[in-house]
């Protein structure tokens, strides 16, 4: 089963999650980071490796990050 990842509002801003993605599927900005997912593979790397548990992990494909910005 192919999962999805979705950056929560309980992001730090560390950047973690820029620097590990393999698929460079993860933009910051100053509202947080985003998962393009189009380009994520469901790899897991980002989910793993946030301190903070700010990724979810999801089984369908989320409809808009927190911040009501549609996903790709």
């Amino acid at each position: 089963m192919r999962h999805y990842y979705l950056i929560t509002s309980r992001c730090t801003f560390c950047g973690q999650c820029l620097v590990e993605c393999p698929a460079e599927a993860i933009t910051m900005d100053r509202t947080g980071a985003h998962i393009d997912q189009a380009r994520c593979r469901g790899c897991g790397v980002c989910y793993d490796n946030c301190a903070s548990e700010a990724i979810d992990r999801l089984t369908q494909p989320p409809e808009k990050d927190p911040d009501g910005r549609p996903n790709s």
